[in-house]
């Protein structure tokens, strides 16, 4: 049986509408797998969103990612193709 993401987040269309999903494999082109990186940073930084090598990139050169208010939710690739949810959070502001 599939397991969808709305299954378990139940989001509206409206949420949904204004809502990314983003799947961090690595840093850079051939750079350290995402989840190690991840892995290195206390509960707090995690908790907190402090975490600034994993936080989310608002811009990627000059194309903007995110916007102010939007959700975002984030994964980090696990061995194989599984993915791990690793956070939940609106946009508050963006900088480059």
């Amino acid at each position: 049986m599939d397991l969808l993401l709305n299954d378990v987040l139940h989001l509206t269309r409206e949420e949904i509408e204004n809502s990314k999903i983003e799947f961090n494999m690595q840093a850079g082109s051939g750079g350290q797998p995402f989840l190690d990186r991840w892995l290195k940073h206390t509960e707090e930084e995690k908790n907190t969103g402090t975490c600034k090598d994993c936080s989310y990139w608002g811009w990627y050169g000059k194309q903007r990612n995110f916007y102010p208010g939007q959700w975002v939710f984030s994964f980090a690739r696990m061995p194989g193709d599984e993915w791990l949810l690793i956070s939940a959070a609106q946009i508050i502001d963006t900088w480059c």
